[in-house]
């Protein structure tokens, strides 16, 4: 029965794409995908083999016609309404399609769909000159994402895939959820933690932008998507890519956060952002009322403020007393102990501190000492150490009464 329904589909779609009269034939393929509950694999990838063979054979792209051509007019402007209407339709069954491996076939064709419609473009205005990505069918995508009730996690390999294979893909993603993310004023906890999920997936590192500027300078046709070989060249530029970046950033974090959503949004501030924001210093209050919040959220939003401190000369002054605040009990029953330590650690590496600070932080840490688990002691009792070393005259907190 399988068998018999993607030869159907296929048949359909190869005798519409030899005859004008078979028409109808799309139709009904674009009518088998009005429910996701209902839809098969084959009809996708019907819908597949008629626009891919439509767009590289030049049926969707603009071309002069004379008003005499008012038949021809009228049948290209039905093939684009009808392409526009099976791209919704493929998005809706990412999101809403039963089946895992439905969502990942249309995924999949989506972006075949996107290289294909790179290459023979659809819209007017497209300069040849320049290398051309359909920014707009990304966007789309992203924005279907937000929309959604369910959870992408199990979309998220094939994103993955798709970063790590092409550049391209990876530099105009930061564009398109740009636009996607500024049209939602207050997404739900889904859409939230969808959009971070995606972005914990997006490269953004130096190691990134060095590919980039190379796929620029070289024209490598195997990291990019829209690739045509000697028509257009791929150009990133990084200060556009930085633009983006921050939009992207300051919209999302002015979105309502749950505990979970404003943990994974600091989480992909230092991993996937920080670096590539216009203006970082910008951070300093939104990362310093972070670290009122305690546990976890306090320990990245510090890791964030230490890149501030070492790259952009960020006053550190005011944070010790937010630091001392998080040297409590139950920071030793969380995985983000050993970064707390270690950026405590090179916070207090200058020997330039007041006495009485440090001494403050050093009778917290062996009050905390008291109750720490045993492996933890190890640790605080190491950390005591290094602060004793670098200020000497803390020497006569070791027995015997203190000043401080």
């Amino acid at each position: 029965m399988a068998l018999s329904r993607s030869k159907e589909y296929k048949k359909k779609a190869e005798e519409f794409l030899k005859n004008r009269k078979n028409a109808n034939n799309l139709v009904e393929l674009a009518a088998d995908l009005d429910d996701p509950a209902s839809a098969y694999i084959s009809n996708v990838l019907a819908i597949d083999l008629v626009f891919s063979k439509l767009l590289s054979r030049g049926d969707l792209s603009p071309q002069i016609l004379s008003s005499e051509d008012s038949v021809e007019i009228e049948y290209r402007n039905w093939l684009k309404e009808n392409y526009d209407l099976c791209f919704s339709k493929l998005l809706q069954l990412v999101i809403k399609g039963q089946k895992h491996t439905l969502q990942v076939e249309t995924l999949s064709v989506i972006f075949k769909l996107i290289a294909a419609e790179g290459k023979y473009p659809v819209d007017d205005g497209i300069n040849p000159k320049q290398y051309y990505f359909p920014i707009h069918r990304l966007q789309q995508l992203y924005s279907a994402f937000l929309s959604s009730d369910r959870s992408i996690k199990k979309l998220l390999p094939k994103l993955e895939e798709m970063f790590s294979s092409f550049l391209d893909v990876v530099y105009f993603s930061w564009m398109a959820l740009a636009g996607a993310v500024s049209a939602v004023k207050n997404p739900s906890e889904v859409a939230v933690k969808n959009i971070l999920l995606l972005i914990d997936q997006l490269p953004t590192a130096k190691t990134e932008e060095k590919e980039l500027e190379k796929a620029s300078k070289e024209n490598l046709d195997e990291n990019l998507l829209c690739f045509i070989r000697g028509k257009k060249k791929f150009k990133a530029d990084m200060d556009v890519l930085r633009t983006s970046v921050t939009k992207v950033w300051w919209t999302i974090k002015n979105w309502p956060h749950t505990p979970a959503t404003k943990l994974r949004l600091l989480t992909v501030l230092n991993e996937r952002i920080l670096h590539n924001l216009e203006k970082p210093l910008t951070l300093a209050d939104f990362l310093t009322d972070s670290l009122d919040d305690g546990g976890p959220v306090s320990v990245l939003a510090l890791q964030a403020i230490f890149v501030l401190i070492v790259k952009h000369n960020f006053d550190c002054s005011k944070i010790f007393k937010k630091l001392y605040a998080l040297f409590e009990p139950n920071i030793f029953h969380t995985k983000y102990k050993a970064r707390l330590f270690h950026l405590s650690n090179i916070c207090f590496s200058s020997t330039h501190l007041q006495e009485n600070l440090v001494a403050s932080f050093i009778k917290r840490l062996a009050r905390l000492s008291l109750t720490a688990p045993a492996a933890d002691v190890i640790i605080i009792a190491a950390f005591i150490g290094n602060l004793i070393i670098r200020h000497p005259t803390l020497k006569s907190l070791i027995h015997g009464s203190s000043r401080y």
